[in-house]
This record gives C-alpha cells, structure tokens and sequence, in this order.
C-alpha cells in the first residue's frame, strides 16, 4: 500500500484536531476533537486494508516523511507496519495503538434540518482567520442585514473593540432573527471554497467544494435564534 500526497494532506490537517487517530479498513478517513466540538470525514484515494489506531497522528506522518517513496506492509495481525523504501533500503517498524484508548468519532453526524445556508470562498475564511489574528479575537458572529449576512470578527463582550466584517448573500436564509456564533480557532479545515450549513440546533456543516471532505462545528452557546 501507499499513501497519496491527498490522503497525506488530510491525515496533516487532521493532526491539527486531534493527535489520535483511528482508521478504518476502506477509504473513509474520520477524526474527532477532544472537546468533541469538532468533526471531520473525508473520502480519500487510498484504501487501507485494515483498522488500527495511531496515538500519535504527527510522529507517524513525521516517520513517513523520512522515507524515500514509501510503501507500507502490515504485520503481527495488522498490530504494527513496515515503512520501507521502495528501493528497500530503509525502513521503519511502527506499532499501532489499541482503538479503544484513542478519540475517535463514536458514530456518524446526523445533521439537523439547516435553516441558513451560503458559500464562503477560501479567501474569505484566510481573512477571516487574519483578522482574528490581528485584533486578537477569536469570536465569528453572523447575523443577517436585509437579505443579506454579515460575517463579523469581533469580541462581543466588548462594544468598543476593533472589528472585521464582510458581506454575503446566503441561498437560504430564515426570516426569522438570529445570531450564530462561532469559535475561529474552530476552523480547521483544508483548503478550498467551502458550501456552509448552519443549524439552530447549534452545529454548522462545512463541505468543502470539489472533494468529498466535511466539517462538523458547533455553534457557542451564546448564538440565538428567534423561532
């Protein structure tokens, strides 16, 4: 078996959510936070031939990369593999770790009915995370302005504090009043233009466009939604 620099790619951004990792046999990779306000699938282009648990998500990608093309041999039962070179000069021996121990997703997101859906391009989400850099906030606040949503970077504890918005026009929207609020450090997602879904049951769904990966983020508790 071996890994296409995509599934590399995943596996990296999923390092960024939670060190564990649990990976089944087929092609599906998942991964959940240790608050458990964060979850991911993605439809990869490698197929593992087996389930086994890593521990620690970037020390394995880190033994990856120290190999010249590597390719991958299961033993002991699929406890461990061989990293080995294509020309089979190097090669590591890696134990995997028991699944039971590690955060994984215990089961699949079922996704509410979504009352607020729009598009957000990848730069937007960049200039989001900029701005929350620079005015150090980490707060997103959408909210809508006659027909339209607001995005706003902002410390909603503080009036006075410096803030960022920017404007889209959602493809559903309800008529109804709200306010959903958001963590920016939340956003760990890989690159790409993003359909977003937002529920009043305080989750939000991020699809990014031309892959098959998703996101699952919960909404803070502060978010309203005038039924």
């Amino acid at each position: 078996m071996k890994l296409t620099e995509s599934t590399l790619n995943v596996l990296n951004n999923y390092a960024t959510i939670n060190p564990n990792i649990v990976i089944k046999q087929g092609n599906v990779l998942e991964t959940v936070s240790g608050a458990k306000n964060i979850m991911a699938s993605s439809t990869v282009d490698t197929t593992f031939p087996a389930d086994f648990g890593i521990y620690d998500l970037n020390e394995f990608i880190n033994a990856i990369d120290m190999i010249d093309n590597p390719e991958f041999l299961y033993e002991d039962g699929n406890k461990s593999v061989i990293i080995r070179s294509e020309d089979k000069t190097q090669s590591i021996k890696y134990f995997f770790s028991k699944p039971e121990i590690l955060v994984s997703p215990s089961k699949p997101i079922d996704m509410p009915e979504c009352e607020l859906e729009f598009e957000l391009e990848e730069t937007d989400i960049n200039n989001i995370k900029r701005a929350a850099s620079t005015f150090r906030s980490d707060t997103l606040v959408v909210t809508p302005d006659n027909g339209e949503l607001v995005l706003s970077v902002k410390d909603i504890e503080d009036k006075t504090s410096n803030s960022y918005s920017i404007r889209v026009s959602p493809s559903k929207c309800p008529e109804k009043d709200f306010r959903f609020v958001f963590q920016i450090s939340n956003f760990k997602f890989i690159s790409g233009d993003l359909d977003v879904r937002i529920s009043s049951k305080l989750i939000g769904e991020f699809a990014i466009k031309n892959t098959e990966s998703k996101y699952w983020v919960a909404l803070e508790k502060s978010s309203t939604f005038n039924k």
